[in-house]
């Protein structure tokens, strides 16, 4: 080989590795994309498959927390309470500490307004705390469901004591 040759052949070599590494380094986010451009189509086609599906809900409670009625519901068909109280921990309401508190509480304390109306269909006894619980938290929704539902108990006044049902 001539010394004309080997000079050009020289650079070429990096270069072709430089190539390869940045292939070796671009494919893997390659796939990742593909794989979420494919999750996402499936997502588009079949809305309801299993794979996103809520998380299962390993008791009452966390089907409230979670905004699931519709574990909330086989839960209370199945014969759970709506009006006995249930253990619940949350790192903000409870002080990450086990609290007992009827399930119309813990619907109203975590906001979900469609929890409330399948206990309140299903016999809950709606009280001032949870009325209160709901307007203290902000959670509107939920708020004027309980009223409504409370007929004399919901034109209660809230005080101190019906705030914090966490703290009994």
């Amino acid at each position: 080989m001539s010394s004309a040759a080997r000079t050009n052949r020289a650079p070429e070599a990096p270069l072709r590795r430089r190539r390869r590494l940045g292939a070796l380094l671009a494919a893997p986010a390659l796939v990742v994309a593909l794989a979420l451009i494919g999750l996402e189509a499936w997502r588009v086609i079949r809305p309801r498959s299993p794979l996103f599906a809520p998380p299962f809900a390993y008791s009452l409670a966390d089907a409230i927390a979670t905004g699931n009625v519709q574990h909330a519901y086989q839960y209370v068909r199945a014969g759970q309470d709506p009006n006995q109280r249930i253990p619940v921990r949350h790192p903000e309401l409870t002080r990450s500490q086990w609290v007992r508190v009827t399930p119309l509480e813990w619907a109203a304390a975590v906001g979900h307004a469609d929890a409330a109306r399948m206990l309140l269909g299903y016999g809950a006894r709606v009280d001032e705390s949870a009325i209160c619980l709901a307007e203290a938290r902000g959670h509107r929704e939920v708020a004027r469901v309980l009223r409504t539902y409370a007929g004399e108990v919901g034109s209660t006044e809230c005080g101190p004591s019906q705030l914090y049902p966490f703290d009994r």
